[in-house]
C-alpha cells in the first residue's frame, strides 16, 4: 500500500539487506535490556515491504519499509498483564503514541510480556536463548484508501462457468449475456476465472499449464460432435494443436462495453486442490462430474499414474503441478501427501506457486481491467503473497477472501481485505435457506456498519450463522450489532443466492422481501450481490449456456422495479417468507413460513454414506433430483450408508413416489 505513513524498527547492516521484522532471542536477566535505536542511510539496504509482510506471523498490521535516521536510545512501556499477541496489538492501536510493540514468551519463567514502544524507530540486541521467544511488530498508520468504494450502494450479480475444455467454455457467448443485462442497474459481475469451488481448471489460457502437459485445464476449441465422453479416443486428442479460447478475456470485453465492472472469482486452493484433495480434481478417475466436464480428455490410467507418482489411481493434472512445484522450489526429497499437511515445506511452496505463477500471471495479463478479486477457500492460500502479487499489477483492485465467521459481517482478513466475501451458507442440509431469518443478520450487519464499512472488532463476536439450533437471536431484547473502528475497514458486501442453491434450484424469494433486503443494504452504503443460475443448468430454462436463467432474470427485474422501498418494511426477524424444498431436518426455520413434509417423506437427517472419501447426505442426494434431464439422479440403492440404509430409503423426500421432491427419473427403477 503506497498510501501509508510508516513507523518501523530497523537494524544496522553492512553487507546484506535485512527485513525490518525478525525473531529475536533475549537473554534471561532480572530486567529486560534497554532497546537501542539504530540507523542506516544506505539506499541499498532498502527492503521490499512484501518480504516483511511475508514474514509476519500475525497479520493484523500493515508494514512498510523506510530508511532509518538516528533516534538515540529508546524506551518502552511494559504491559506485563497482557497474555496474547492480540491483546498487545489492541493496546498499541489504542495508544496513539505507540509506534511498535514486542510480545515475549519466556517458557522457563512462564511469562508473557507485552512491551509498547512510544518512539519511531527501535532496534534490538540479539541473543541466542531459544527458550525466550520475541515477536516484534511495527505499526503503520493507514491513510484509508478504500479500494472497494465503487461498490458502496451498488448491486451486482454473479454465476459460475466450469473452467477447462468442455462444452460450456466452447459455446459460451458473453455477448448474449451483455445484451440481456445491459438495460438493468447491475453495476458489477462476479465471474469465474477458475472453476467454482475448485482451483484445478481455468477460463483463460496459461503457459505453465501448457508446458507441463496439464490437459484440459484451460479452454480449447474442440469439435464436441466428434470428441465426447463416449469416445475413448478423446484422451489422445492433441489438444496443444487446437486454438485456445480465452473465455475470461471475452467476458471482460463485453462487460466493458456496457460499463459493468468485473470481479474475478478464483479459488485459493489452486491446482493442487489443497482444500478438497486430489480425489476431487476433475481428472481423477472417481470424479464422475469432472469426467463429463473435461476429465475424459485426460489419460489417467494406472501406467500414467505410476510414472507420475508410483501409484495406480491419481489426478494427472494435480501430480504434474505438484511435481513441478517441488522441483522449482527445491523440495527434495518429498512425500506427495505432504502437499496437504499444513505449513509443510511442500504445502508452503504450493501456496507460493499459486500466488506467483497462477494469480501473478492473470493479474499481470488483465491488469486494471479486473476491478476486484473474490478468493474462495481463503484459508488454503497464502493471503500475504496473493495480495502482494495482485497489488503489484493491479494496485487499486478490491480484494475479498471467503473465510471466517459470516454473521455478523466483519473483516476476517485485516489488511488483506477490502470488502467482505458476504458468503452465506444456504445449504446446511437445507436448514438455512437463503431467504431465511438466519441470514437476516447480514442485513442488520450492513445497517449497523460505519458508513458502509465493517471491522474485525464486532459485538456479538460469535458466528450466528453457525447457531442452527438456537432460538432467534435477532428478537432478543436489546440485540444490536456494534463495530469498533480500526485501520482496516471492509466494505459490507452480502452475497445471496436468488434460488434454493447457489447456482441451481427453484426460485424461493418473496419479491417484496428481496426488494426490502436489497434496499436496506444499499441504503446503508453496502453492496448486494445476487448469485444466479444460468441457462443450461440442471432444471433451468433458456437457450445456450451464457444468459441468466430467464425466470431468475425476471425475478431480479421485479425486485429492481420495487426499489426504492419508501413505505414501512414488511419483513424482519419475526417474519421471513422463506420456503425450501430441501428443508427436511429437525432444527428448522424460526421466523419462516415453512410447512415440513409429512412424516413419511422426511429425510433421515443423520444418514450419510461415503463416496470417494467424502461424506454425502440426503441433501446431496436431493440436490441433484433431475428436472428435465435423465440419468442425473442420486437416488440409488448402491449408495449404502450408516444403519445399512441406501439413499432411496434414507431420503424419501426426493426418492419416494408421492413425496413433494420426487421426480419420475429419481429412482433406479
Amino acid at each position: 500500500n503506497s498510501n501509508i505513513i510508516p513507523s518501523t524498527m530497523c537494524l544496522k547492516t553492512s553487507v546484506f539487506r535485512f527485513i525490518f521484522w525478525l525473531f529475536f532471542m533475549f537473554s534471561i536477566s532480572p530486567g529486560w535490556k534497554d532497546v537501542l535505536a539504530q540507523e542506516t542511510n544506505n539506499e541499498k539496504n532498502r527492503v521490499p515491504s512484501a518480504k516483511l509482510i511475508q514474514r509476519n506471523p500475525v497479520k493484523y498490521f500493515t508494514f512498510q519499509e523506510t530508511r532509518c535516521s538516528p533516534m538515540g536510545t529508546g524506551r518502552s512501556v511494559p504491559k506485563n498483564k497482557k497474555k496474547t499477541i492480540k491483546e498487545c496489538r489492541i493496546l498499541c492501536w489504542k495508544k496513539k503514541s505507540c509506534s511498535a510493540f514486542e510480545f515475549i514468551v519466556n517458557e522457563i519463567l512462564n511469562l508473557r510480556i507485552c512491551r509498547l514502544f512510544t518512539h519511531r524507530i527501535v532496534g534490538y540486541e540479539q541473543n541466542n536463548n531459544k527458550q525466550v521467544k520475541v515477536w516484534c511488530f511495527a505499526k503503520a498508520k493507514t491513510r484509508l484508501t478504500k479500494k472497494a468504494h465503487w461498490m458502496s450502494g451498488k448491486h451486482g450479480i454473479g454465476y459460475h462457468i466450469p473452467g477447462g475444455t468442455n462444452h460450456e467454455t466452447k459455446y459460451y457467448n458473453a455477448t448474449e449475456l451483455a445484451n440481456q443485462i445491459k438495460d438493468t442497474p447491475i453495476s458489477y459481475f462476479i465471474f469465474t476465472l477458475s472453476s467454482g469451488a475448485s482451483g484445478d481448471r481455468y477460463l483463460s489460457p496459461h503457459p505453465k499449464f501448457r508446458e507441463l502437459g496439464m490437459r484440459a485445464v484451460t479452454p480449447k476449441n474442440v469439435d464436441f460432435s466428434l470428441y465426447t465422453s463416449q469416445n475413448p479416443e478423446s484422451k489422445y486428442l492433441d489438444l496443444n494443436s487446437l486454438a485456445d479460447i480465452d473465455v475470461f478475456d471475452d467476458f471482460l470485453t463485453e462487460m466493458e462495453k456496457i460499463d459493468v465492472k468485473v470481479i474475478a472469482y478464483l479459488n485459493a486452493q489452486g491446482p493442487a486442490m489443497l482444500k478438497h484433495g486430489e480425489s476431487q480434481a476433475f481428472d481423477h478417475p472417481t470424479n464422475r462430474v469432472g469426467f463429463k466436464l473435461g476429465g475424459y480428455f485426460v489419460d489417467n490410467s494406472a501406467s500414467v499414474c505410476q510414472e507420475l507418482g508410483g501409484i495406480n489411481v491419481c489426478s494427472p493434472s494435480v501430480r504434474k503441478w505438484v511435481n513441478w512445484v517441488a522441483k522449482k522450489y527445491s523440495i527434495s526429497p518429498y512425500n506427495f501427501d505432504d502437499a496437504y499437511v499444513t505449513d509443510s515445506a511442500l504445502n508452503l511452496a504450493l501456496k507460493d506457486a499459486y500466488a506467483d505463477i497462477v494469480v501473478g500471471y492473470y493479474a499481470k495479463k488483465y491488469g486494471n481491467r479486473i476491478s476486484g478479486f473474490w478468493f474462495d477457500a481463503g484459508n488454503w492460500g497464502s493471503r500475504d503473497k496473493i495480495v502482494r502479487v495482485v497489488r503489484k499489477y493491479n494496485p487499486n483492485a478490491a480484494i475479498a477472501f471467503n473465510r471466517g465467521p459470516k454473521i455478523p459481517l466483519r473483516n476476517n482478513s485485516y489488511h488483506h481485505e477490502d470488502f467482505t466475501a458476504g458468503h452465506i451458507t444456504p445449504e446446511r442440509l437445507g436448514a438455512n435457506p437463503s431467504d431465511g431469518c438466519y441470514n437476516y443478520g447480514m442485513v442488520l450487519s450492513v445497517e449497523s456498519s460505519i458508513d458502509g464499512y465493517v471491522y474485525a472488532d464486532v459485538s456479538p463476536s460469535n458466528d450466528l450463522s453457525d447457531e442452527l439450533t438456537t432460538p432467534n437471536p435477532y428478537i432478543r431484547p436489546g440485540f444490536k450489532i456494534q463495530y469498533k473502528r480500526d485501520p482496516y475497514p471492509s466494505l459490507a458486501h452480502v452475497h445471496f443466492p436468488a434460488q434454493e442453491l447457489w447456482y441451481s434450484g427453484d426460485l424461493i424469494w418473496n419479491n417484496r422481501q428481496a426488494a426490502e433486503w436489497v434496499h436496506r443494504v444499499i441504503s446503508a452504503k453496502g453492496a448486494f450481490t445476487w448469485s444466479v443460475s444460468r441457462s443450461g443448468c440442471n432444471g433451468c430454462t433458456g437457450k445456450g449456456v451464457s444468459t441468466v436463467n430467464p425466470p431468475v432474470m425476471e425475478f431480479i427485474k421485479k425486485v429492481y422495479a420495487l426499489l426504492p422501498i419508501i413505505d414501512k418494511y414488511q419483513f424482519n426477524a419475526h417474519n421471513c417468507d422463506c420456503r425450501s424444498k430441501y428443508g427436511t431436518t429437525g432444527n428448522l426455520f424460526w421466523g419462516c413460513k415453512y410447512i415440513p413434509p409429512r412424516k413419511e417423506c422426511q429425510n433421515d437427517s443423520g444418514w450419510y454414506f461415503v463416496l470417494a472419501g467424502t461424506r454425502r447426505n440426503c441433501h446431496w442426494v436431493c440436490k441433484a433430483v433431475p428436472k428435465n434431464k435423465v440419468n442425473t439422479n442420486r437416488c440409488r440403492q448402491s449408495y449404502v450408508g450408516i444403519k445399512n440404509q441406501n439413499a432411496i430409503d434414507a431420503c424419501p423426500y426426493c426418492c419416494k413416489r408421492g413425496c413433494a421432491g420426487f421426480h419420475i427419473n429419481a429412482s433406479d427403477s
